[in-house]
Order: structure tokens, then C-alpha cells, then sequence
């Protein structure tokens, strides 16, 4: 997301999407569609006018978000690591329709998926 700095404002939620399209969406945000965690791991670049976008690897999502080093949590590390890969090879499976929903969405939030809602928002594409 180049033009997205980590201080970028977010941008209100606008409710556009069919129920169709959110069940579409919730594949890449462990089965869930929630606006203000929804985009973090999906990422974006705008040239001459095209939107492309890309969904983070697992691997990197889950070192800076679900680690934990104690052995303790291994089920649990294994647990989100199993999640993290389901959805990223979700999004693989359905990207060609997913990224007619995420640009949809893009267009509709100022060019933008750092989105939220109530003024809170996780989106910020972390890497």
C-alpha cells in the first residue's frame, strides 16, 4: 500500500456489499466479515489507473501477529498457522471474485482499505 502511511486517516465504512459478497470476503479474515479488521492482510498497488492486490503470506502474518515463543502455545501457533494458510489459499481460490468485491470496495472508500468503522480500525497493512 505505498500511498497508505501508517498515520493515514481511515476512511468511514460505507455498507455497499450484498450478503453474497460478504460471505465471499469472510474467507480471508478467518470466516468472518468484519469491517474494521477485514483488509490488514491484503495489500494493493494502483498503477495507470488499475488496482492490483495481493494477500500477505501466511508465514509473515503469523510472526507479526499469532506468535508466541513459549512452548506452551504450541497448539495454539499451530492452530493460527493452520487459519492463516486456509485463508490465504481461500483467497487464491476466489481471488479472480474477491478482487472485484476488494476493488468495489477501494473505489467506494477513497481509493483506500484502510477502512473503519466508528473510528476504529485495524486494517493497517503491517509489513
Amino acid at each position: 500500500r505505498p500511498a497508505e502511511a501508517p498515520d493515514h486517516p481511515l476512511v468511514e465504512w460505507q455498507d455497499s456489499l450484498t450478503a453474497d459478497e460478504k460471505s465471499m470476503l469472510a474467507c480471508i479474515n478467518a470466516g468472518n466479515f468484519e469491517p474494521t479488521t477485514q483488509f490488514c492482510k491484503i495489500g494493493y498497488q494502483e498503477v495507470q489507473g488499475e488496482v492490483a492486490f495481493s494477500m500477505m503470506h501466511p508465514c509473515i502474518s503469523y510472526l507479526l501477529h499469532s506468535y508466541s515463543p513459549f512452548s506452551e502455545f504450541k497448539p495454539t501457533n499451530s492452530g493460527f498457522l493452520k487459519k492463516l494458510n486456509q485463508d490465504y489459499n481461500d483467497y487464491h481460490a476466489k481471488k479472480m471474485f474477491i478482487d472485484v468485491i476488494l476493488e468495489k470496495l477501494y473505489l467506494t472508500h477513497e481509493r483506500s482499505l484502510h477502512i473503519g468503522k466508528d473510528g476504529c480500525s485495524r486494517n493497517i497493512l503491517l509489513t
